[in-house]
This record gives C-alpha cells, sequence and structure tokens, in this order.
C-alpha cells in the first residue's frame, strides 16, 4: 500500500502510509523530527502517536510546546471531512500561528 498510493490520496485512516513519505521529505527538507520509524517504535514515538491523536487539543499543543517543537506542518487531506473543525479548534488556540499555506500543506508555528 506504501508504494502503490499517491501522497495526495493518503486520508486520516493511513497515518502508516504517511509516514513513509513523511521521512522520505526529510531527506530534502533536513529538519529535525519527532515523527517518523523503523522497525523499532521508541516509547516517545508511542505516546506522541497517542497524544497527537486529539490534535488540536490543548493537550495535545503542550506536549509540542514541552519539546520545543516550533514548527509544525498539517496535510489538511489528512483530516478528510473533518478539515474545517480542526482548523476552527486552531484558530481559537493562540499557541498556533499560521505561517504558509500550500495546496493541501498548512505551515504552523507553536509560540
Amino acid at each position: 500500500d506504501q508504494v502503490e498510493r499517491a501522497y495526495e490520496e493518503i486520508t486520516e485512516n493511513d497515518n502508516f502510509v504517511a509516514e513513509t513519505f513523511r521521512l522520505y521529505f526529510s531527506t530534502i527538507h533536513r529538519k529535525q523530527m519527532v515523527n517518523g520509524y523503523s522497525s523499532y517504535f521508541p516509547p516517545t514515538y508511542s505516546e506522541l502517536a497517542t497524544v497527537m491523536e486529539e490534535f488540536p487539543s490543548a493537550a495535545s499543543v503542550d506536549y509540542i510546546k514541552n519539546r520545543k517543537i516550533t514548527i509544525i506542518l498539517v496535510n489538511k487531506n489528512q483530516y478528510g471531512e473533518r478539515w474545517n473543525t480542526v482548523q476552527e479548534s486552531m484558530n481559537r488556540l493562540p499557541a498556533i500561528r499560521l505561517l504558509k499555506q500550500f495546496e493541501n500543506i498548512n505551515v504552523y508555528s507553536i509560540e
């Protein structure tokens, strides 16, 4: 499935497929990442994945801030029909600020 699907086809139900693309993109942008995977999943990865299931909750934003993460990229397609609700929730959180919009990706700062 990871080899056969285009990035634009990934939905909110394809978290592990999305990770493959995220790791690939990291070879281009060369920024540090808190997500990613291999054959070993450290406890911090599972913790991050669990907390981020509730994004953009206050708890998930606090988790991000506590790890000194200052930039997040959000793929709108991966939220499916929930995107408008997610975006409204992010707009209500003062710690999240939209920096740049692309076709399907929004870049936010975490303050």
